[in-house]
């Protein structure tokens, strides 16, 4: 019996039906079937454009973020979550003003930045963590006096009203 085979969409290679996953992206309409390799590299490549997109505020990145992304990887060894990392950073924690849709501030000089700002921020956290442990909490039942029924209502004087006519 012949297995069903097909062509990864990314890289062209023929795999059996079984290998491949089915995947759409947000902005494709049609299914494609991507090998796991492929698979990863897309999902990667989609979660970078939304991102850039959310922090630019663009419906979808130019060649010139794609080029600065080639070149920075190829530069630097960074990865995309190194590089929107330290935008976020650049925009967010500095607040420098974005004067155009670039890439143009990752750079080793922010990225270290980045990375002591996220290991101060997560060391402050741990401490905060510990504090909290810190606290000994004891269960206590605490008495509550029983409340006499001040409160009459209209009806417990009924019938006093209306003998009264």
């Amino acid at each position: 019996m012949a297995k069903e085979t097909y062509k990864c969409y990314g890289c062209k290679q023929i795999f059996r039906k079984e290998e491949l996953v089915e995947h759409a992206s947000n902005r494709a309409k049609e299914l494609h079937k991507y090998c796991p390799k492929c698979l990863k590299e897309k999902q990667d490549s989609e979660f970078f454009a939304d991102k850039i997109c959310e922090i630019f505020g663009i419906k979808a990145p130019g060649p010139l973020i794609y080029t600065q992304r080639k070149k920075i990887k190829q530069e630097y060894g960074y990865t995309d979550q190194t590089i929107i990392d330290c935008l976020e950073y650049i925009y967010n924690v500095e607040c420098k003003k974005k004067l155009s849709e670039s890439l143009y501030f990752v750079k080793p000089e922010y990225v270290e930045k980045m990375l002591k700002y996220k290991q101060n921020k997560e060391t402050e956290e741990h401490q905060i963590v510990n504090a909290i442990g810190a606290f000994k909490t004891e269960e206590h039942i605490v008495p509550i006096k029983e409340i006499e029924n001040t409160k009459t209502s209209v009806y417990d004087n009924i019938d006093e009203w209306l003998n009264d006519d």
